[in-house]
């Protein structure tokens, strides 16, 4: 059993002409875009209420005040970043971190070296 759908009816169609039947399917594929628009129209209208309706407003920060660090001495300025009894465990949590950041697989890399940088911008710019 085969179902089909004829936008004109065949005892119809046999008395209309090609321009009749091409106006009856112009129209109808129009009415039909202008009802999608219409509808989305709508949800679009609607999502803007429930927007305006719901979004609080933030309060303003309160500004974060920062405390003057004095700088390091230059006898304190030097420090090894590891040592040796520690080194594979910054190694380790350096591949964790970058695996989280990047999701992929510890596996899919090897951490030739590491130091110390001013700002974190850096790992932005090179991932």
């Amino acid at each position: 059993m085969t179902l089909s759908f004829q936008l004109i009816p065949s005892e119809v169609a046999d008395t209309l002409t090609w321009s009749e039947k091409l106006e009856t399917i112009l129209t109808t594929a129009l009415g039909g875009y202008l009802l999608v628009f219409v509808v989305l129209a709508l949800i679009w209208g609607i999502l803007e209420l429930f927007h305006l309706a719901f979004a609080g407003k933030k309060a303003p920060a309160s500004p974060v005040k920062q405390e003057a660090v004095p700088a390091p001495a230059a006898e304190e300025a030097f420090e090894p970043a590891a040592t040796a009894t520690n080194e594979e465990e910054i190694v380790a949590a350096i591949m964790a971190a970058i695996s989280a950041y990047t999701d992929k697989p510890a596996s899919s890399f090897r951490v030739v070296s590491f130091r110390k940088t001013s700002c974190a911008s850096h790992i932005e710019r090179k991932l």
